[in-house]
Formats: structure tokens, sequence, C-alpha cells
């Protein structure tokens, strides 16, 4: 009966509506692999293999179908066709079913393998780089890498990424933990981002956890470090002197005061941005911290100082998309930081932006009226309470336009300087500093 079965069935595909199994009677060949890999579809071919056409120009690959010691089917890929031959994919298929008769499962070892072979550098810069388009600039995207090369690597560079633990991320972490901690934080955090990284990828089990190694850490005792802000009393007058000046760095510095907002934002203002007509600015929400869109209503010295650029450019203003632009590029680029920061060193002691935003919010709670709400918004700060956050849907921009116009107002002298009990506070603090800094000792 057998024998039968094998005349009629050895070498005949099975009649349409069959259950009948397809026997090949001889190994494929060469030509018909090619003629099949013409043809779209999974072509089962032998000794477990499988050619997977894809629609045309999609390409071809084999799968090697495989039961595991498990008792599970499997299916292998093997490489593409015609890059891996028919005689490696047989070869490569030969191997995993001798893996199976060893009790071994192919596609777990070929994981291990994987794993064993990925160290923590190179699993670190595959997640950089796919990170780095994420980045707001090149430089905050340098930055992470550089930190890892500086402080992880001397480490940790070759250490497979599936054996990297709490023990030995706390061990590089000793040597900077007490002495630079904002540093050490950072470090923690990349590589702790890494592990992440490669548990998504497949070659580690499980995240790093970071409150273990924070534990097994002395405690650091980090200060909040304050940003020299302008007293109050001084800023008309510093404002007043910073006026005076005539060039694109002073008036960047001046619109970034202006609208109280972070450094950088308003430096790199593209005239596309502003609607002149309804005096607002509208920041897409790449170029902001909290990766929203913010839209700031111009005082009027603010509205003024952008006409003025437009109706009278300087020749390196001319046709830049920028509002401030570099002196070098500027089609390219907007003015540097370092050129705005010159600036500040040399008329206001040093006193930074953020330092300015500080005064900005003393005199929002000081002189105004203004709910925290309003001046929050103002900052563009976050919302803490997701929830209140997103329900609420209003920009408060005829409140803001209000409190912007105040500060305006103020900072041009429109508005007077009242002696108030804090007022009188920081100017003790300030004659004690100078008392100290005068003091031989």
């Amino acid at each position: 009966q057998r024998a039968a079965f094998r005349r009629t069935v050895v070498g005949k595909k099975p009649t349409a509506g069959t259950n009948m199994p397809y026997l090949r009677p001889r190994p494929i060949t060469v030509k018909e692999i090619e003629a099949l890999a013409k043809e779209t579809g999974r072509h089962s071919v032998g000794d477990g293999l499988i050619l997977n056409v894809g629609k045309t120009g999609r390409g071809c690959s084999w799968t090697c179908r495989l039961r595991v010691p498990s008792g599970k089917r499997r299916d292998i890929g093997l490489g593409s066709y015609p890059e891996v031959t028919l005689a490696e994919a047989r070869q490569r298929a030969a191997d995993y079913r001798r893996m199976t008769r060893d009790g071994l499962d192919p596609i777990e070892e070929r994981k291990m393998a994987r794993r064993a072979s990925t160290t923590f550098e190179t699993a670190a810069e595959a997640c950089w780089k796919e990170k780095l388009p994420t980045f707001k600039n090149q430089k905050h995207g340098h930055q992470y890498i550089t930190t890892l090369r500086t402080y992880a690597y001397p480490f940790i560079a070759k250490t497979p990424i599936t054996d990297v633990d709490h023990v030995a991320v706390k061990d590089l972490l000793r040597p900077i933990w007490l002495t630079k901690k904002e540093t050490a934080s950072r470090v923690l955090q990349r590589v702790a981002d890494v592990c992440s990284w490669a548990v998504s990828e497949g070659l580690r089990e499980a995240e790093l956890p970071r409150n273990v190694i924070r534990r097994g850490l002395p405690k650091q005792n980090k200060k909040v470090t304050s940003y020299a802000a302008v007293p109050l009393e001084d800023a008309p007058a510093m404002y007043a002197k910073l006026a005076e000046q005539d060039s694109p760095a002073a008036n960047a510095l001046r619109f970034q005061i202006l609208t109280a907002l972070r450094p950088g934002v308003g430096r790199t203002a593209q005239w596309s941005e502003f609607d002149l007509r309804n005096g607002l600015w509208n920041i897409p929400a790449e170029r902001m911290k909290v990766d929203e869109e913010h839209i700031v209503p111009l005082s009027p010295g603010a509205l003024t100082l952008i006409k003025m650029i437009k109706s009278m450019p300087l020749d390196i203003e001319r046709d830049s998309p920028f509002l401030f632009p570099s002196p070098r590029k500027p089609m390219q680029l907007a003015i540097s930081d370092t050129s705005v920061t010159l600036v500040s060193k040399k008329l206001m002691d040093g006193i930074t932006l953020h330092g300015w935003r500080s005064t900005f919010e003393d005199w929002a709670a000081e002189y105004t009226d203004f709910p925290d709400s309003v001046i929050d918004a103002a900052m563009a700060h976050k919302q803490e309470d997701a929830v209140k956050a997103a329900y609420r849907r209003t920009k408060f921009l005829e409140q803001r336009l209000e409190l912007m116009t105040q500060w305006n107002d103020f900072l041009e002298g429109r508005i007077e300087v009242r002696e108030t009990l804090d007022g009188l506070h920081r100017k003790r603090l300030r004659e004690m500093r100078q008392r100290r800094q005068a003091s031989p000792e």
C-alpha cells in the first residue's frame, strides 16, 4: 500500500481541494530557485527551507522551519536571497537542526550570542544615534554622548550590555558622586537610559534599578543655584543703559528682557513667527522647553523694537529669516549666545537672562495683582497639575498683554519705583555682601 501511495503521489503536486502532502522526489536545483524567485509568495523547497518572495522589487529571503525542544514550531530567518545561496541556506538550516537535536533553541541561542557580543559602548552609541534627532540642538545631543564617553566608558565600555548591573554603575559613579554632583546625576540618568534602550532591543532582561544605586551611594546635599537677579530698584536704570546701545546683540538682549522668556528663545526668533498686525509672536513647540507652542502678546516696547528692525534693517539683517541674525552667517544662523552674554557682562555686571526672569517674577508679585496662572503663562512655565493643564484652554492673552505692558512701562520708567520692605531687605543683603568683599579677611 505504501509503495502504491508513493507511485501515485511522489513528484506530483496535490490536486486542489485535497489534503495530500507534496513530497519532492529530488532536491530542488538552483535554476528552479531562480524561477521561484520571480513568483510572489512562500515556497517550500525541501529540507525545511522556505523561500519568501515579496511583491515586485521587495526582494527574497530564506526561512527555516524547525520544531524546537519545547515542542513549538519556529521560523528562523537565514538571510536574503541571492546574497545567501541555496547551498548556504541548506548548511545553515542543517546547523540549526543539529542544535535542536542537542536540546537547544536556535532563536534563544542567537539572542544570547547577540547579547554577549553587544558591549555597553556599542549599545550607547546606537542609542545616542537614535536619540540624536530628538534633541533640540546639537550641543545637547553631543553633551549626552560626551558624558558617557568621559565618565562611563573607562569603567564599562567593553562590558556586555546584559552584564551592566547596579554594582558596576555604582562603582563608576563613586569618584564623582560628591565632587561633581550634577554631572554624576546626568551620568546615572544616561547609563540607565542606555540600559532601557537595550531592554527594548531585546539585549537585556531588565532596566537598571536607579533607586538601588542611589541608596548605595553617599547622600548628596544639593544646593539649588540661585541666578544673580537685577534688584527691582535698579532694573529701570540698568534697562535704560542697555537701551542706549544700538547693536543687534543689545537689541536681542532687550527683546528677551521685554518678553521675559528663557535664554535663547528671543535671540533665535524668526520673522515667520510674528503676526505684527495683531501683535502676537507664535513660537513653535520645538523651540520651547515644555514642547508646547507658546504665544506671546507683544508689549508696545517689544513691538516698536521689531518694527524698527523691519523698517530700518542693517545690512546683515536685510532678507535674513532671523530677527537677530549672526554677523557671519545671517542667512543660516541667529546671533550667538556668546554675543548676547558679552553685552550682559559689559553693561550688567554679568546678570544673566535667568536673573532677569527672576526679577520679572519678583516685580509681578510685588507690583501687580495678576494671579499666578497668568504670570506662569507669561513665563512659559509648565502646568504642574496635569489634569488642570488638560482642561485649561485659555492662554490668558488679554491679561498677559496688560501684564507685559506694565512690565514695559516699569522698565522704561513710567511706573515709579516703590520702596518696599522686600526692597529694603534686598538692599541690606547687598550692603552686607559689599562689606564682606571689602573686608581684608
